[in-house]
């Protein structure tokens, strides 16, 4: 099994070669647990989650071995070197998805000694060749040759009942015509090698003397909304596919379905009754257009094959196709709950998530690294792991390779410098390599950066327009200047767009804060965070942090601040709302804090006044470090002056800087001073109120904090009797 693929097996090893028919790494056949082609399935995950590494697994087991098809979605030419044109163009006479089916059919047919006989496309051929080579009469584009070919072909076929022989002369003359100029066809880009093999493939068919038996019947057959001749319909069909609305829709469709009966077909009877391998397709990165596309028409062109076939008992034998894509890998079943025979596989489409990697996969990727005798790695380090990483498994094993490089050659590895060190086999630092497998492109992962600190959209906004001024004499309060290091401008509102919109993808995981309601506040009512995966937040404020100097943090988080402090409230008040003071403690003024707190205590609940603990301490620590800034003299605390009142001071101060000192997520091991002062402060509180969610937090938040939790992360309890929650 591949380096970082936890908790696929069951996909692996079990039902792909259920599906396929022979082991992915052996050669014993497996029994096929379906009578057709079984589903098609797909792999949901977020972005360095494993998905492309399952993939390129059984791509390296199923290699030589059966008719296999890979293609990226994603990238230029669907990742082959070939296709120098643009697959991403819609003409008159081509599609992403007929470029697709191009490339398929060209990489099932190539011959393997030990599939035995070479899988052709006679029917998918005959369809696809005409549909992209033929010209719009005023394309242009089409040599002399080809175009006087294409207009006799063309006035034939318009005749009520063109004679037979005539008509096969016509088009092997227009086949002829055709071969000197597929490399000028606008249709054909980068795949002229590709067409001129399913050209010689469609010369069968199409020329063939006994036009009601094979590939020229079949479309016959399918297309009974059109009239005439085999040759009249199918080439009639072109022209719904230069429509380029919903005729190209049912085209593409019809194609697809043309290549699934090649497929059908290629197996017969005795193929399976003695169980012969499937050919597998392969397609990665399948949510981006063309992907969403074809996995569409792809389930249309199987339904109208089924209903074609009409025998439930002959169900035609499918290709396996196995498709990733991007979105929540927690929403469907995951790829560890795989069994045999679930009623999922039964329909059309299996959606399985890949798993996040726990702590206990992280330990067995660094156990890999481990020489023998070694006494392994701290445990800390699979904490740390999975922290940065999400739980993504493609990031967690970056991560240990990294690490143990960094042992190999001797150097001493300490939790804060965790991601400054080189990744491994690069110049770059962990963290950025991290930041670009998250987010690849380079202007949104340097947009998100800046937007890092923000907690909600209108701060992201308001921060944003402060960055895209230009003040040549800035005053002291200024908002910061764009840092040239981290951010190209202009700071176009497209760009912001784009940088929110992609923070709102399911594939990231949108992990609330427990965020209590107050008056003025809607994150009560919106309890995530502008960046609500926690890793990327992490690794973006580590990324700024590194990047900026005091004053342009400092005047970061006083912009932000001043977002939640729509009244304009005096630094001094007691009265500001959480993202206040989240900001404020980010730039260390931690007694401002205290005084809130203190106020807010004797209003709130343990549930409600814990929670808002949690969202304050969440808060990124300054790049000079934790300790207190100055600030003006804010004279005694309003709460204290009541019984116990300096007491319940001390006692909050003592918990706030214990959970933000446990907060730093570079925190290998929480402090035993900072664990300590967190026990004492709630020890003190709880002492103070007879009520059991002070009990139950101090009996929970020094042993999370022990075992790493963070913050905003620490259990709050269940909802007070009565207590607005």
């Amino acid at each position: 099994m591949g380096e970082h693929l936890y908790g696929q097996e069951a996909v692996l090893d079990g039902l792909v070669p259920r599906l396929v028919g022979v082991e992915r790494l052996g050669n014993a056949w497996v029994a096929r647990e379906f009578p057709g082609g079984g589903p098609v399935v797909q792999i949901v995950g977020g972005r360095a989650a494993g998905k492309s590494a399952l993939l390129e697994a059984l791509a390296a087991g199923y290699r030589n071995r059966v008719p296999l098809a890979v293609a990226d979605l994603a990238a230029p030419g669907f990742g082959e070197r070939g296709l120098t044109g643009d697959v991403d163009e819609e003409t008159a006479n081509a599609s992403p998805v007929t470029h697709l089916l191009y490339l398929l059919s060209y990489k099932l047919g190539l011959p393997i000694r030990s599939f035995g006989r070479r899988l052709t496309f006679p029917r998918l051929s005959s369809g696809l060749l005409p549909v992209t080579a033929w010209q719009p009469p005023d394309s242009g584009l089409t040599p002399d040759a080809l175009a006087q070919a294409q207009s006799e072909l063309r006035a034939l076929l318009t005749q009520p009942q063109p004679n037979e022989r005539r008509v096969r002369e016509t088009v092997a003359g227009w086949l002829d015509a055709l071969v000197p100029a597929l490399a000028g066809l606008p249709g054909l880009p980068g795949l002229e090698a590709v067409a001129t093999a399913v050209l010689q493939t469609a010369r069968g068919p199409l020329l063939a003397r006994r036009a009601d038996r094979g590939a020229l019947r079949w479309w016959h057959d399918r297309l009974t909304h059109y009239v005439g001749t085999a040759e009249q319909r199918l080439f009639t069909m072109v022209g719904d596919f230069q429509m380029q609305d919903d005729g190209r829709r049912a085209v593409e469709e019809l194609l697809i379905e043309a290549f699934l009966a090649d497929v059908d077909a290629h197996f017969g009877a005795l193929s399976r009754t003695f169980g012969a391998a499937r050919p597998l397709v392969l397609l990665d990165n399948a949510h981006v257009t063309v992907g969403v596309r074809f996995l569409d028409r792809l389930l249309g062109a199987r339904r109208a094959l089924a209903e074609a076939v009409g025998d439930p008992r002959k169900p035609a034998d499918l290709p396996v196709v196995v498709v990733t894509s991007l979105g929540d890998g927690t929403a469907p079943p995951t790829t560890r709950q795989v069994a045999r025979r679930t009623p999922a596989h039964e329909g059309a489409l299996l959606r399985l998530g890949i798993p996040r990697a726990a702590p206990d996969d992280v330990r067995v990727m660094l156990s890999h690294h481990r020489a023998p005798g070694d006494a392994g790695y701290p445990p800390y380090l699979a904490r740390l792991i999975t922290r940065f990483s999400g739980g993504r498994a493609g990031c967690a094993g970056v991560m240990a390779n990294a690490v143990a490089d960094r042992r190999r050659t001797g150097g001493e590895l300490r939790g804060p410098e965790l991601l400054d060190i080189p990744a491994s086999g690069r110049t770059r630092s962990l963290g950025d390599v991290l930041a670009e497998l998250l987010l690849p492109d380079e202007r949104l992962r340097d947009d998100l950066t800046l937007l890092a600190p923000a907690l909600d959209e209108q701060s992201a906004r308001r921060l944003w327009s402060a960055l895209g001024r230009r003040d040549p004499e800035p005053g002291p309060d200024a908002p910061p200047a764009p840092d040239p290091r981290i951010v190209t401008p202009p700071l176009t509102d497209r760009r912001l767009r784009a940088a929110t919109d992609e923070l709102e993808g399911d594939h990231w995981y949108h992990a609330p804060w427990p965020w209590p309601a107050e008056p003025g506040d809607a994150r009560g009512q919106r309890q995530v965070p502008l960046i609500g995966d926690r890793a990327l937040r992490a690794l973006l404020l580590h990324r700024l942090a590194a990047r900026s100097e005091p004053g342009e943090w400092r005047q970061t988080h006083l912009l932000l601040r001043a977002v939640h402090n729509p009244t304009h409230l005096p630094e001094s008040s007691v009265l500001h709302q959480l993202g206040y003071l989240h900001h404020t403690l980010a730039l260390g003024r931690m007694e401002i804090v205290v005084r809130c707190l203190h106020q807010r205590l004797a209003a709130a609940g343990p549930r409600a006044w814990l929670g808002a603990v949690n969202v304050v301490c969440a808060a990124p620590r300054p790049p000079w470090g934790p300790g207190a800034e100055a600030v003006p003299e804010l004279g005694p605390c309003p709460a204290c002056v009541a019984d116990d009142g300096p007491v319940v001071h001390r006692a909050i101060t003592r918990l706030v800087r214990g959970v933000w000192g446990a907060a730093d997520p570079l925190t290998a091991v929480p402090r035993e001073d900072d664990l300590e002062l967190a026990r004492t402060g709630l020890l003190t509180l709880s002492m103070l109120h007879d009520d059991d969610g002070w009990r139950a937090a101090l009996h929970a938040w020094p042993a999370r904090l022990a075992e790493g939790v963070q913050a905003p992360d620490l259990p709050v309890p269940a909802p007070d009797e009565g207590e607005n929650a």
